[in-house]
């Protein structure tokens, strides 16, 4: 009777733990889901044909634990917030962001400990399969082939990750720039999801 006690309790304990563990996980989740939107918004008013836009997440109550400059943001407000969102993260702007290749983007920018996660929006063409087979080799060919094709899709991307696996994306194109018509998902764009964990790492 005692060992199966025992065991029924670990199994409780087990089952709690699990459940703990996954309520975070969601909690991380609906946290970053709100800043995607909130980036993707900003972007969006801020209008095409722009650099990539890069941004730490840091956790909205460390800086107001800190005491930092939030940017006019009621201290107050902020910790209403907190009391029913507790995973609420802020975006930070890396306005020193010399490079708009993502290539250049992940080699060249690292994330301390202190950042949780990082999210960028940047722009893409997306051609037909059939257009793609044809793209020149030069880099420079390729995006005049690209800009000048007359089945493009211009369309910009916003993707978070944070450094415990959670990760969102949001989709918004050019010629259906509206809130309600912006395509979101875990991993639309693995690429680029994998950039940031790397730049994470």
């Amino acid at each position: 009777m005692s060992s199966v006690s025992h065991s029924l309790e670990a199994v409780l304990g087990w089952r709690t733990s699990v459940r703990l563990w996954h309520d975070m996980a969601m909690s991380r989740l609906s946290a970053l889901r709100t800043c995607v939107r909130d980036i993707d918004t900003h972007a969006a008013e801020l209008g095409w044909d722009r650099p990539p836009l890069l941004f730490a997440l840091v956790p909205t109550h460390d800086l107001v634990e800190a005491g930092a400059d939030l940017a006019g943001e009621d201290t107050d407000e902020l910790r209403r917030v907190l009391a029913d969102a507790p995973d609420h993260l802020t975006a930070v702007y890396q306005d020193d962001l010399a490079v708009s290749d993502l290539g250049d983007i992940v080699e060249t920018v690292t994330f301390s400990e202190a950042v949780s996660g990082c999210a960028l929006a940047i722009e893409r063409t997306i051609l037909p399969s059939e257009a793609e087979a044809e793209l020149p080799d030069d880099p420079e060919e390729a995006a005049v082939y690209a800009r000048n094709h007359p089945d493009r899709r211009d369309v910009r991307i916003t993707a978070a990750r944070l450094r415990t696996g959670e990760m969102w994306c949001a989709l918004r194109s050019r010629d259906n720039d509206s809130d309600d018509l912006v395509m979101t998902g875990e991993d639309l764009v693995p690429d680029l999801t994998e950039a940031l964990a790397y730049m994470l790492s």
